[in-house]
């Protein structure tokens, strides 16, 4: 499980939706992550013993 927060330029804490895969044996490892570009991480995922990779986008949901 992935937490997501951020930091306002008055100094208040916003806390966005928990990153978690919806299906059971899904493990991230976001030690091992990397920003990609501004707002998007690849971030490396083990499925039965197989490796694969998500692409994660921190972009703010629109209304």
């Amino acid at each position: 499980m992935v937490n997501c927060q951020g930091l306002s330029p008055d100094g208040s804490i916003n806390r966005y939706a928990t990153l978690k895969s919806r299906e059971k044996g899904f493990q991230f490892m976001p030690r091992l992550a990397r920003q990609t570009g501004l707002k998007e991480i690849i971030m490396p995922v083990v499925y039965r013993s197989m490796i694969s990779f998500a692409k994660v986008d921190f972009s703010k949901p629109s209304n």
